[in-house]
C-alpha cells in the first residue's frame, strides 16, 4: 500500500524533528487509516516508534508498541 508507506515515512520524520527539538524524552506513535505492510511494521518498530491502524475488519484500533 503506497500511501500507508508514504505516511509512515512523513510521519517518522515528522515525529523524530519533534522528540529532537521540543521533547527527548517523548514517547512517539504513528497512527494510520488502513494497516500498513509487515515490512512498514517492521521498520516502525526498528526505530522505536509505536503503531497503531483501524482495522477495519475488527472495526476497532490495533495497536503495536516496540
Amino acid at each position: 500500500k503506497v500511501h500507508t508507506k508514504y505516511a509512515s515515512r512523513m510521519a517518522v520524520g515528522q515525529l523524530l524533528e519533534y522528540r529532537y527539538k521540543s521533547n527527548h524524552k517523548a514517547i512517539l506513535e504513528i497512527v494510520l487509516g488502513d494497516e500498513p505492510s509487515p515490512e512498514e511494521k517492521s521498520f516502525v518498530k526498528s526505530i522505536g516508534i509505536h503503531l497503531s491502524y483501524w482495522d477495519n475488519a475488527a472495526k476497532t484500533f490495533k495497536t503495536h508498541k516496540t
